[in-house]
C-alpha cells in the first residue's frame, strides 16, 4: 500500500511542475510525500500529503508571487485537487523547517522523520534534517514531565466536573487527559508521537502502552457512563475515576523506569 501511495504521489508531483507559483522555484524546491501514507498506518483511504520546502534566501520571491498571482497571502497549508486526487500541502522555507526541528516540535518531526523525497535536486534534504533525531535526554525529560503535569491538570478538573455533575466538561477534560496520557507512551519509549488521528493505535506499538492496553480498551467501552457521571459524584466510587487512576499508576511506573534510565527525570 505504501508503494503504491508513493507512485501516485510521484506522479502528483509531476503535474505539480506546472503549478503557477512552484514551477518559478522548480530547481531548488524539495517535495517530500509524509503523513499516514509513509507510515504502517497506510491504507486504502490514506491520502497525499506533501511537504513544500522553498529556500528562504528567495522568500521576498515567494512572497510576490503568490500575492502576484493568487492575489492574497502565501499559503501555509492547503488541499489542492491534482488528477482527481485530494492533496494536502505544507509550505515551509528551508530555515522555517530548521527552527522547528531545532524546538523539537512533535508534528514536524514527525513528518521530516517518515517522510519520502519525491523531488530534492540539489540534495538540501539531509542539511534541514541534520541530526534532530532521537530527543536528547534533556527534551524528553521536559516533554515527559510537561504531559505528566497536563495529565494530572486534567484529572483534577475532571473530578471537579464529576462532582459538580457537568457530562460535557468531563469529555473535553476525558479527551485532553487521554491525549496526554498516549504522548506519554511515546516519550518514555524515546519515540516521536505519531499524528494524532493515529495516537490511538500507535500507542499499543510502546512499551507502557502495551502494558495500558487493557485500561485504554475498558475506558474506551465505558465511555457511555459519562452520561451518568461514573455511576456516582462519589469521587471513590466512581467508574470513571477508577479506571483513570489505573491507567496513571501504569504512567508512573513507565516514568520511573525511563529515570533510571534517564537521570534528569
Amino acid at each position: 500500500m505504501q508503494e503504491e501511495i508513493y507512485t501516485r504521489a510521484l506522479a502528483v508531483k509531476d503535474e505539480l511542475k506546472d503549478h503557477p507559483i512552484l514551477s518559478e522555484f522548480w530547481d531548488s524546491l524539495i517535495i517530500a510525500l509524509s503523513g499516514s501514507a509513509t507510515t504502517v498506518f497506510a491504507d486504502q483511504y490514506s491520502g497525499i500529503d506533501l511537504l513544500v520546502v522553498y529556500p528562504a534566501s528567495k522568500e521576498d520571491f515567494w512572497l510576490h508571487q503568490w500575492e502576484s498571482k493568487t492575489g492574497d497571502v502565501p499559503a501555509i497549508k492547503e488541499t489542492i485537487r491534482i488528477n482527481g486526487e485530494k492533496v494536502k500541502v505544507w509550505y515551509l522555507s528551508d530555515s522555517t523547517a530548521k527552527v522547528l526541528l531545532m524546538d523539537y516540535d512533535d508534528e514536524a518531526m514527525f513528518n521530516f522523520a517518515t517522510s519520502r523525497i519525491l523531488h530534492d535536486p540539489e540534495n538540501q534534504w539531509s542539511d534541514i534534517m541534520g541530526f534532530y533525531l532521537p530527543y536528547p535526554p534533556q527534551v524528553l525529560t521536559d516533554k515527559i514531565r510537561e504531559q505528566y503535569r497536563l495529565f494530572r491538570r486534567n484529572k483534577a478538573a475532571l473530578i471537579w466536573n464529576l462532582r459538580r455533575g457537568q457530562p460535557y466538561a468531563v469529555l473535553i477534560n476525558l479527551t485532553e487527559l487521554l491525549e496526554n496520557t498516549l504522548l506519554l507512551c511515546f516519550y518514555l519509549d524515546s519515540k516521536v508521537p505519531v499524528g494524532r488521528k493515529w495516537l490511538f493505535r500507535g500507542s499499543f506499538q510502546t512499551t507502557t502502552g502495551k502494558a495500558m492496553k487493557a485500561q485504554l480498551f475498558e475506558l474506551f467501552s465505558a465511555l457511555g457512563e459519562i452520561a451518568v457521571l461514573g455511576g456516582t459524584r462519589e469521587i471513590k466510587h466512581n467508574q470513571l475515576y477508577r479506571r483513570i487512576s489505573e491507567m496513571q499508576e501504569v504512567l508512573v511506573q513507565g516514568i520511573k523506569e525511563q529515570g533510571e534510565k534517564n537521570s534528569s527525570i
